[in-house]
């Protein structure tokens, strides 16, 4: 079963130095042998940063929160050994010293049997760079 779930990985891939932004991606890759439908993942940034309103891959829904910010995608269909690349962007809202800890991201998906699974992404850690 371990290895037939979906995978969510989070990771960070870089900094626009002239605009101080920090992109941030979520992998989702089917390993099962059928399709998947109405696939819905989350992710939340605290609010320390914000969410840049520009996005390389579909767009999520952008909820505001007193916490932070929550993305929600919803995804109808990943075909076996499909693999989604979602990525976005944060801006700090002040300058950091040290890392900024991001919480982690979830898939929730439905079994054959129509039981709902969530997976995990691990969290990640962005340590503040020089500009």
């Amino acid at each position: 079963w371990l290895f037939y779930r979906p995978k969510l990985m989070k990771k960070y891939l870089g900094m626009i130095p002239e605009k101080k932004e920090y992109i941030i991606s979520l992998h989702v890759k089917n390993k099962r042998k059928h399709p998947l439908n109405n696939l819905v993942v989350r992710d939340f940034v605290p609010a320390i940063a914000t969410v840049v309103k520009k996005f390389d891959t579909l767009a999520p829904k952008i909820k505001r929160k007193a916490m932070g910010t929550e993305l929600t995608w919803k995804i109808k269909q990943l075909k076996p050994k499909e693999e989604r690349i979602l990525t976005y962007r944060i801006k700090p809202v002040i300058e950091f010293v040290g890392k900024l800890k991001l919480p982690k991201a979830y898939l929730i998906y439905r079994t054959k049997s129509g039981k709902s699974r969530r997976v995990l992404s691990k969290r990640i850690k962005i340590s503040a760079e020089k500009f």
